[in-house]
């Protein structure tokens, strides 16, 4: 059986803030159990952080 799993973590509004919070107990329990995650979450803040604005406005004109 494969242990990995990927988790979105949406956070935009008070309904996906709900969701966001409650996955962290999921997060935490996967940590506890040595399960491996990719946290989708963390992914798009780094790529936010590490892209610059002339490479976002470029990929939003590819429609990437």
């Amino acid at each position: 059986m494969n242990n990995n799993f990927l988790i979105s973590r949406p956070n935009y509004d008070n309904t996906t803030f709900y969701l966001f919070k409650w996955s962290e107990k999921c997060l935490q329990i996967a940590d506890e159990r040595g399960i491996e995650y990719t946290d989708f979450w963390k992914f798009i803040e780094s790529f936010l952080t590490t892209t610059s604005k002339q490479e976002l406005n470029l990929l939003r004109l590819l429609q990437i």
